[in-house]
């Protein structure tokens, strides 16, 4: 009988869909501290060109993400995942 490993993103996926919603809220909570935006801050916004974040808010931010998450959250991911639902898929794995 073969074994069939699953990948970690197919793992990832399963448990970011159990999370995720959750996460997501969270997400939007805190970055509303950091900016101030008029309407609803949507997965597809980018942190930088449409939220209009910082570099020392992302420094402020991603000890307040490390905190509630508890991820190893660093300020080059917010280079990594350029838009809020990036951060939260991210955050829920």
């Amino acid at each position: 009988m073969q074994k069939i490993l699953k990948s970690k993103s197919e793992k990832c996926s399963k448990n970011a869909l159990l999370k995720g919603e959750h996460n997501m809220e969270k997400l939007i909570k805190i970055i509303e501290d950091y900016v101030e935006f008029d309407g609803e801050i949507t997965r597809s916004l980018s942190f930088k060109n449409d939220l209009g974040l910082s570099s020392f808010d992302t420094v402020c931010m991603t000890e307040e993400l490390k905190s509630e998450f508890k991820k190893d959250v660093t300020p080059n991911d917010f280079i990594k995942y350029k838009t809020v639902g990036e951060m939260s898929d991210y955050l829920s794995c």
